[in-house]
């Protein structure tokens, strides 16, 4: 697929996995819109290190669905019409606790994942 010119949500963008791939895209052409619940000008300091004008940054709870969606919108402002090609879901909430094998630990672990919304119920409009 090609990415020149092409837009991507990318959740979580501003973490490790996140990053890397809205890196990756930028490097490729493409335009990374960014949401993450860093504080609004921790977020756009961040991404603007990944580009400065193919980056954008939208503070946003992905657990909230109706934040979700007003992201998403805004979004759509800011990116040329009709490019948003797709998204990368790296949103997560680790804990900040050593990783543990234990059977037990991993009902800890799932208690403290981010849902994931039903794309098809995100009201772009």
């Amino acid at each position: 697929m090609k990415l020149e010119g092409k837009a991507f949500i990318i959740t979580g963008g501003c973490g490790s996995i996140g990053g890397t791939a809205a890196r990756s895209i930028i490097a490729k052409g493409g335009i990374a819109v960014i949401f993450d619940i860093l504080p609004q000008e921790a977020g756009e300091a961040k991404v603007k290190e990944y580009h400065p004008t193919n980056a954008h940054y939208f503070k946003t709870d992905i657990s909230d669905i109706d934040a979700l969606s007003a992201s998403a919108n805004a979004a759509l402002q800011v990116i040329p019409k009709g490019s948003l090609a797709g998204g990368v879901h790296c949103a997560a909430i680790a804990p900040s606790r050593t990783w543990s094998n234990k059977l037990v630990d991993s009902a800890k672990v799932r208690s403290s994942t981010v849902p994931v919304v039903d794309p098809f119920h995100l009201t772009i409009s």
